[in-house]
């Protein structure tokens, strides 16, 4: 994986399940990514953000497939990968 564009409708000062997590293969894998509605804490109202997140040199491997969980303040994400089964 080698980037995601993801957006948010909300956000807050208190902690709520992260916005996005990124499972190796299944819902029971391994965490290998996860990220904050919110990573400006000044910022307590984000809405309607749209926010991309790059990963330098070769990505992030997921030897056996990304599964995604999107929380309720989640509207959207797109992952830019490369290769996979069909590959």
């Amino acid at each position: 994986m080698y980037g995601l564009i993801f957006t948010g409708t909300h956000a807050s000062y208190s902690l709520p399940p992260p916005l996005i997590t990124l499972r190796d293969g299944s819902a029971s894998g391994d965490i290998l990514i996860q990220v904050n509605d919110n990573p400006n804490s000044a910022d307590t109202t984000v809405y309607g953000s749209v926010n991309s997140l790059d990963f330098p040199g070769g990505g992030v491997l997921f030897p056996n497939g990304i599964h995604a969980t999107l929380y309720t303040n989640c509207k959207g994400v797109s992952i830019i990968c490369s290769g996979g089964a069909a590959s």
